[in-house]
């Protein structure tokens, strides 16, 4: 692929974001993924909400998730974050608390979009399907979901 302007690079990428493509400038991958709200990142969720709720403090949570045997990695408690369901430190990296928005989706007196689509860390669509706190605990993750956005465009598409 000759591509001889920042612009021809652009228009690459723009189109093959989605299915995921090879940067013509600098080789990393470029692609979109799909993360939806799944029974792990409530987990979470409840975990650091039960820690914080009667403070209101910020908690470390990979510290505590290790104490409770856990893997806060494996858990994807940051995706939180694009729901705005918790909140980081800013004086602090690496803790976290549950928001109101979180704490009344705990609660499950509100629904949310069911997935969203990520690019470069940025939250580009919101899915118009949405789920309370106890349909989202029943969806597992799926490495499959994340990565395959095909299905997702040919159902978008119509």
């Amino acid at each position: 692929m000759n591509m001889k302007t920042i612009l021809e690079v652009k228009d690459h990428l723009r189109k093959h974001y989605e299915s995921g493509t090879n940067c013509p400038a600098c080789g990393q991958l470029v692609k979109a993924y799909k993360r939806k709200l799944n029974s792990n990142m409530c987990r979470a969720l409840a975990i650091i909400y039960s820690r914080t709720q009667s403070t209101g403090i910020y908690m470390h949570v990979q510290n505590e998730f290790t104490l409770l045997g856990l893997r806060a990695t494996a858990m994807d408690y940051t995706y939180l974050e694009k729901w705005k369901f918790i909140e980081s430190n800013p004086d602090k990296n690496g803790h976290w608390r549950v928001t109101d928005k979180g704490k009344a989706f705990i609660e499950d007196t509100i629904v949310v979009p069911a997935y969203c689509l990520v690019y470069a860390g940025n939250v580009y669509e919101w899915s118009t399907d949405t789920v309370n706190m106890t349909e989202a605990l029943t969806t597992r993750f799926k490495l499959e979901d994340v990565l395959d956005l095909k299905k997702l465009i040919l159902d978008k598409d119509g």
